[in-house]
C-alpha cells in the first residue's frame, strides 16, 4: 500500500490482491472497517467539500473505479486501468462473499434506492447471502431501526449506496455502534451493473470528467509552480 495525493486528498493505493487480502483481514478483526469506492463525481465533490475529502482520507481502503483517476495519480499500468474500468475489486469481492457465504446487508437512502441497489447487485452476482436490507436517512427513528436491525442480524459485510453526507454520518458517527466487520460504500452515481446510460446521464458524466481533469491539472500546476 502506498499513499498518493490527488487534488490535495490523500488516497490509499493498493494492488487488487493486496486490497482483497486486507478485506479478509478485516473480516476477522471484529471491528467495522470501511471501503470507499471512488468515482470521478465523488472526487469532484470532495475537492469542494472538506468533510467528504476527510472522510475519504479516513477510509481503511480506497478503490479507484475509473482509469482517469489512476492516470491523475501517475499510475499508468494497463492492467490497473483495466481493473478500474471493469470494477475488478467489486467483482472479486462478490466472488469471495458468495463462495464463503458471508452474510451481506444492504443500505440505501430511499425505497427506490434499496430496490435498485438490490437489482444491480443481483445483475453482477445473484448468489450473495443477503440477509437483510433497509433504508437510512428518512428520520431518526428509521435510522435507529436500521442500526438495531443490523445489530440483531450481525452481518459480516454491509454494502451502502446513498448520498455522501448520509454515508459519512453512518460510517463515521455510528461506526462504533454497528456490529459488522466491513462496510463498502458505493457512490449513488456509480453504475455497477453495466446499465445503458440515458442521454442525460452521459451528459452529466462528461461534465464531471471535464471538471475532474481541469481541477486535477490546476492543482498539479499550482503545486509545481
Amino acid at each position: 500500500m502506498r499513499k498518493v495525493n490527488l487534488m490535495g486528498i490523500t488516497l490509499r493505493d493498493m494492488f487488487l490482491r493486496e486490497s482483497l487480502l486486507q478485506v479478509e483481514t478485516f473480516l476477522k478483526n471484529g471491528a467495522l472497517n470501511s471501503v470507499i469506492y471512488l468515482n470521478i463525481p465523488l472526487l469532484v465533490r470532495a475537492q469542494k467539500d472538506e468533510s467528504i475529502a476527510r472522510w475519504i482520507e479516513h477510509a481503511d481502503i480506497t478503490v479507484f473505479g475509473d482509469k482517469e483517476i489512476l492516470r491523475q495519480c501517475g499510475i499508468t499500468a494497463r492492467n490497473r486501468a483495466e481493473e478500474a474500468e471493469n470494477l475488478a475489486f467489486l467483482n472479486a469481492l462478490f466472488t469471495t462473499l458468495a463462495y464463503k457465504r458471508y452474510s451481506v446487508y444492504l443500505i440505501s437512502d430511499t425505497e427506490n434506492g434499496i430496490g435498485k441497489l438490490s437489482a444491480d447487485i443481483s445483475a453482477v452476482r445473484d448468489d450473495l447471502n443477503i440477509v437483510g436490507q433497509n433504508i437510512y436517512g428518512i428520520d431518526e427513528d428509521v435510522n435507529a431501526g436500521t442500526i438495531n436491525e443490523i445489530n440483531s442480524i450481525v452481518p459480516r459485510v454491509i454494502i451502502m449506496r446513498a448520498t455522501d453526507n448520509l454515508s459519512i454520518e453512518l460510517i463515521d458517527n455510528y461506526r462504533s455502534m454497528i456490529n459488522a466487520e466491513v462496510i463498502v460504500f458505493l457512490p449513488q452515481d456509480m453504475d455497477i451493473a453495466g446499465r445503458r446510460k440515458t442521454v442525460k446521464e452521459k451528459f452529466i458524466q462528461k461534465i464531471y470528467h471535464r471538471m475532474f481533469k481541469r481541477n486535477a491539472n490546476q492543482y498539479t500546476n499550482s503545486k509545481n509552480s
